[in-house]
């Protein structure tokens, strides 16, 4: 049985491209073209299609309109949007409103016809450039750690505060002035995204740190 496929696409010389190549291509039925998403709504409302290859830039009704109404009336079995765009927020609202598939413009048409018949049978297709910004919305490093975010003597500073220490006491310790001591307080705030040396000793004991440093003798 041959594949019935729909291409929803303004740009009418990619249209003539896409079925002229689809119609000599083994495994496929003559393609049925569409420059307009309303148009080819009706139409595939009285015959279905097994892949509809939907531009995301269409005039008048936009392409991920057209994706939703497809994928809510099933008037295909694979949905893949086919476009230039390859934006993180694009990409997220083409497969939220039914894509089940994104590809862009500008991939061999082998590639490309050989990429449907993939998706047919329940394989995902979706171009590398997409690929590598979908892993990388979902695969973001962890933020720094609180020890990371502050210098050795500011981690000194924090870990004698943690203790109970006040700033005097801390200065004494480390033999700093207590107004060094208070600069560094007021640094370790602004790092931590807190307003003040009590918040930021909370926020560093509830971090998990290590065990504050033993005073120098």
């Amino acid at each position: 049985m041959q594949i019935s496929l729909a291409v929803i696409d303004d740009d009418r010389q990619l249209l003539s491209l896409l079925g002229t190549h689809f119609e000599n291509y083994p495994g496929f039925a003559p393609p049925i073209l569409f420059d307009d998403g309303q148009a080819a709504l009706q139409k595939l409302a009285r015959r279905k299609a097994d892949v509809a290859l939907v531009d995301l830039l269409l005039p008048g009704d936009s392409g991920l309109r057209v994706i939703r109404r497809i994928a809510e009336r099933g008037l295909a079995r694979q949905i893949i949007a086919f476009t230039h765009c390859d934006d993180d927020a694009t990409v997220s609202e083409a497969l939220a409103s039914g894509a089940t598939g994104y590809l862009l413009k500008g991939m061999p048409l082998n590639e490309l016809a050989s990429g449907l018949i993939r998706c047919l049978k329940g394989d995902p297709i979706v171009s590398a450039p997409v690929l590598r910004t979908l892993i990388a919305k979902y695969h973001k490093p962890p933020p720094p750690s609180v020890a990371e975010l502050l210098s050795p003597a500011e981690l000194r500073v924090i870990e004698l505060g943690a203790a109970g220490h006040d700033c005097k006491t801390v200065a004494s310790l480390l033999g700093l002035s207590v107004a060094t001591v208070y600069v560094h307080n007021k640094r370790i705030a602004k790092k931590l995204g807190v307003p003040n040396r009590l918040a930021a000793i909370v926020k560093f004991q509830q971090a998990g740190t290590p065990r504050p440093l033993a005073a120098k003798k």
